[in-house]
């Protein structure tokens, strides 16, 4: 029950945390924000390159969309690896973008 509210305690002020009575430089307390912190941290990785993956594949597609549809570039290897490419640069610039912004 004691390990319950100290997570419980995590997600509360610090006024709280004072007012409830729980120590604050306790080592298992400490542990568990640490826990905390480091899944929350690499989710948000994760989810920056599940973005970044997302408007590259979108921008490969719309690229190649309109190579093949205006006949930009007569063949088609070369449509594709043209698109390939502009959406791998964009889906690297869109996830530098959204790190630097984090």
């Amino acid at each position: 029950m004691e390990i319950e509210s100290r997570v419980v305690a995590s997600f509360d002020t610090e006024e709280r945390r004072h007012y409830q009575g729980i120590n604050t430089t306790d080592k298992k307390y400490t542990q568990i924000i640490k826990l905390i912190s480091d899944s929350e941290s690499q989710e948000s990785s994760i989810d920056l390159l599940a973005a970044s993956i997302v408007i590259g594949l979108t921008a490969q597609f719309v690229s190649f969309i309109f190579g093949w549809t205006t006949e930009y570039i007569p063949r088609l290897l070369d449509n594709l690896l043209l698109s390939s490419f502009m959406g791998l640069c964009v889906g690297v610039i869109a996830f530098a973008w959204m790190k630097d912004d984090k």
